[in-house]
């Protein structure tokens, strides 16, 4: 009887295949060797993981300063089917170098040596003014305004930072003390200077401004009590010449004046309509107009402005002497 071989041969190779694949099958079901740690952090501290051959691995960590180092609990990711010891999510004490074992899931160990250090605390090295305050001319007895000083900080970290002033950090201001004066201030034990200058109130710059809250006159600021006098020839002191300004006296700097006009004994002599300020010279020049200022004569100088649709005035008088 023939033997039907053919179909003997294809027999063996199928069954060859099914132990193939068994095979394939039973190698992955081997347990992993997977012994590598793939993160270790602490809170938002992650840590540095170092391999070596020929010694322990090592974690090093840079926590916040202040951290409380004897008691910290990290989070160990792993590899899968690995354990370590101490466990993820367990506080320990990281006072010195302390161990963890990973255990893979094939039985091998590894042994990791943790290393948590605080992170150094960032002090103020020093401080500089940047921008000095809008106002650094004051008149006497003019309260101290620090609106537009900026001050940064520079630190041991090498960062810096805008500061926060308030009128309390600045120090040696005496409006008082006429002339020139070095202001301190200061910042967590740092300082640094800016200065200003006190001047006594003088007839070469008056300021008309509106008070709130007042009369809805206008009031002059820097008015001699002895009213405004001139001199051709500097006579006793006196100056040859005035800049009179629109202010804003009390704090209203808010107030935006329109349809501004000077008036020299009712005659406009302002440029043109708002302007903010007006220059009286004793030898004639007021404003654009030429005036032969008799002597020892008073003149009229009138300024009207419009606020929010209101018109004010205010009036003062000047004589030139000789």
């Amino acid at each position: 009887m023939k033997k039907n071989t053919a179909k003997g041969t294809s027999l063996l190779v199928a069954l060859a295949l099914i132990g193939l694949i068994a095979l394939a099958g039973c190698g992955d079901d081997d347990p992993s060797g997977d012994r590598d740690i793939i993160s270790f952090s602490i809170g938002g501290a992650k840590g540095v993981i170092t391999y070596y051959d020929d010694r322990s691995d090592t974690i090093d960590v840079v926590v916040p300063a202040g951290s409380n180092l004897s008691s910290l609990t990290p989070t160990i990711e792993l590899p899968k089917g690995a354990t370590v010891f101490p466990v993820s999510g367990e506080a320990n004490d990281f006072t010195n170098p302390t161990n963890y074992r990973v255990t893979a899931e094939n039985g091998n160990t590894k042994l990791y040596v943790v290393t948590v250090v605080e992170a150094p605390t960032v002090t103020l090295n020093s401080i500089a003014v940047i921008s000095s305050p809008y106002k650094t001319v004051y008149e006497k007895g003019d309260p101290l305004d620090i609106t537009g000083l900026q001050v940064v900080g520079t630190y041991s970290d090498g960062s810096t930072k805008l500061e926060t002033i308030a009128i309390t950090d600045v120090s040696n201001f005496d409006t008082d003390v006429l002339g020139s004066q070095t202001l301190v201030v200061s910042v967590s034990g740092r300082t640094t200077t800016f200065s200003v200058t006190v001047r006594d109130i003088s007839p070469l710059e008056l300021t008309f401004g509106l008070v709130p809250g007042g009369n809805d006159q206008f009031v002059v600021y820097g008015l001699p009590s002895e009213g405004i006098k001139l001199s051709l020839s500097g006579k006793d002191d006196l100056p040859s010449s005035i800049l009179l300004t629109i202010g804003t006296l009390g704090g209203n700097a808010n107030f935006v004046y329109t349809n501004v006009e000077w008036l020299l004994n009712g005659i406009q002599v302002s440029s043109s309509s708002g302007q903010n300020f007006l220059l009286i010279d004793a030898n004639g020049q007021t404003g654009t107009t030429n005036s032969n200022y008799k002597l020892d004569i008073p003149y009229s100088l009138t300024l009207l402005a419009t606020i929010n649709g209101v018109q004010h005035s205010q009036t003062i008088t000047f004589t030139v002497t000789r």
